[in-house]
């Protein structure tokens, strides 16, 4: 069931209308929010349900486990919780992998076996149990009600693809008694930036990335290109369009998300495209991998290992495939090189540091090994906070512009190369798409068009002005009264519905 169908429409009303006339009401808003989650995980299937709901319950035994005994059952669980993630999203990958090598070998492995579908949202769900688990350990969360933890794994506007919202940050909207307190201004921009991100401009964008990236040797070098582009282009539109649908749907059940997304292709290297990019997944994996690895407290060497390291993770988080670690290594090697150039600079000026966005990389609370004891904590906030903040000071000078400019396109153009090898099938196929953008035996273009160049323009463009643009249509709305905000808005909704296809693809971050 998609955020973007009439049947998701349905379902939501229903639910916000229980919930809005049981909103004071403590002792049922959860019981209530909580069915409606698990309705919702039904559709998928029953069997994902199954697998779903003793997911929940072996970890809410685990979280008591670990109050109870400690360090020792804390690395169980969390192995646990990563095994049966690697089970499900690994055991495919592994039996064609195993079966492949024995071809190779040339022992004939013409052989049924069994294969196992993906839960919806594993990835997601496996990360907010781990989260939860550590922070319990840590003293930072107090043992939830069955109920409460039940809500925060299962949360349905966020289960399928995120944010992944911290526990210590959920529970106490859940328990907040001044529910539905936010800006209809909000809902209704980020409903409508849904809306064009997804409905229109992503599905317009994977009729042009999808069949160059099955066949690429049956297109020419340019339409590789912009298919390239085309790609980069959608799996931002696609994910931040999501991430603004989830964002909404939480606000008006009463709890308050933060952006998921920062304009990431006005990034300057690859440590600012991950402050801006799916930033919910990116401090987690800061938070509970690289830190625990050490992060820069052991020596820059091991700070850049570290890096690479977590970058690795992701690309596994992420799928089963070669493609996917190649994927995470491009990042963790390009992040490495950014690193490299943040801390020369860093000793060659006076760094500014950064406020707007203090609290996502704030390291007062998460310095420390996320496995060690209370008394055997590790900070060096002053240089990590330098090395994740660190911002370059503005200047007039011409020579800092272009130079910037030069950054800023080297870092767009190695993210849109490392997302060849993101969606591509194979690292064979990855390697032909790029072959053929350098030597392709076509000549012809089927695909590039002024029409596909301005859409790559217009998702671009809001990169850099999609922030005051956003905040504009909030203050529109919030003064609009509401005889007028009502057919305004349907009429929005309407327009931007007859722009976008009659069969809407599926999310793309569905599939992790």
């Amino acid at each position: 069931m998609q955020f973007v169908t009439f049947q998701f429409f349905v379902f939501f009303l229903g639910v916000f209308l229980a919930a809005f006339f049981l909103k004071d009401n403590k002792r049922f808003y959860s019981p209530l929010l909580l069915l409606a989650s698990l309705s919702f995980y039904l559709f998928f299937g029953v069997n994902f349900f199954i697998i779903f709901l003793l997911n929940i319950v072996c970890n809410y035994f685990l979280i008591k486990a670990v109050d109870k005994h400690g360090k020792k059952t804390l690395v169980v669980s969390v192995v646990l919780n990563v095994l049966f993630l690697a089970v499900f999203k690994y055991y495919n990958f592994g039996i064609d992998t195993f079966l492949q090598t024995l071809n190779l070998l040339g022992i004939p492995a013409d052989i049924n076996v069994l294969r196992i579908l993906i839960p919806v949202g594993i990835s997601f769900y496996t990360f907010r149990n781990i989260s939860h688990l550590v922070d319990c350990y840590r003293k930072e969360l107090p043992i939830p009600s069955f109920i409460d933890f039940a809500n925060y794994v299962a949360f349905f506007p966020q289960i399928m693809s995120g944010p992944i919202v911290r526990a210590k940050d959920f529970y106490p909207y859940l328990h907040e008694p001044r529910k539905f307190q936010y800006s209809s201004g909000l809902i209704i921009t980020l409903i409508l930036s849904g809306l064009i991100k997804k409905y229109v401009l992503a599905s317009y964008l994977y009729d042009f990335s999808s069949a160059p990236f099955t066949s690429p040797t049956n297109y020419s070098s340019l339409d590789l290109v912009m298919a390239a582009l085309a790609y980069t282009m959608m799996i931002f539109v696609d994910f931040s369009g999501y991430s603004d649908f989830a964002i909404a749907f939480s606000n008006l059940l009463g709890f308050n998300v933060l952006p998921n997304f920062n304009s990431p292709y006005r990034a300057i290297g690859l440590k600012d495209f991950w402050a801006r990019w799916h930033i919910s997944l990116s401090t987690w994996l800061k938070d509970y991998v690289y830190i625990p690895l050490g992060g820069s407290r052991k020596g820059t060497a091991r700070k850049y290992l570290n890096i690479i390291l977590t970058m690795f993770i992701s690309g596994l988080w992420h799928g089963a495939g070669l493609t996917f670690v190649v994927w995470g290594l491009l990042h963790g090697i390009g992040s490495v090189v950014s690193h490299l150039i943040s801390d020369f600079f860093s000793r060659r000026s006076a760094p500014k540091i950064k406020t707007a966005n203090a609290e996502i990389f704030d390291n007062s609370a998460s310095e420390k090994n996320l496995f060690a004891d209370a008394d055997e904590k590790e900070f060096d906030n002053e240089v990590e906070n330098l090395l994740e903040n660190i911002e370059p000071q503005e200047t007039s000078n011409k020579s800092s512009l272009v130079l910037n400019f030069i950054g800023w396109l080297i870092t767009f153009v190695y993210v849109a190369f490392a997302w060849i090898f993101f969606t591509a099938s194979s690292i064979g196929n990855a390697l032909s798409f790029i072959g053929s953008m350098f030597v392709s035996t076509i000549a012809e273009n089927k695909i590039f068009n002024f029409r596909l160049l301005l859409v790559l323009a217009v998702v671009l463009l809001f990169n850099f002005i999609g922030e005051k643009t956003f905040d504009k249509c909030i203050g529109f709305f919030d003064k609009m009264p509401l005889a007028w905000r009502i057919p305004v808005v349907t009429i929005a909704v309407y327009l931007i519905l007859q722009l976008g296809p009659e069969t809407v693809p599926p999310f793309i971050y569905f599939n992790f």
